[in-house]
């Protein structure tokens, strides 16, 4: 973590401290959402049904691929996503 925002830093510019800490924040509350795999089939929830489920289907068979932490978009683009 440390890592990808110094990386980002030099890339883009500093970034304040409360942008960093807001983004870790906001990053680990939907890693937590990703991972309770809730089945709540109403609107406007069953969108977050689904995704909890791919990502349950995600943690099934790690062999293949499934690199993405959040979001199944680059597992996606570069043929990884089981």
């Amino acid at each position: 973590t440390v890592v990808s925002i110094a990386l980002l830093a030099a890339l883009m510019g500093p970034f304040h401290v409360v942008t960093i800490i807001l983004s870790f924040a906001i990053y680990v509350q939907i890693n937590t959402i990703n991972h309770t795999f809730v089945d709540l089939p109403y609107f406007p929830f069953k969108t977050l049904s689904w995704v909890t489920a791919k990502h349950h289907v995600h943690h099934i068979n790690m062999h293949k691929g499934n690199y993405a932490t959040i979001t199944l978009l680059f597992d996606k683009l570069f043929g990884t996503l089981d």
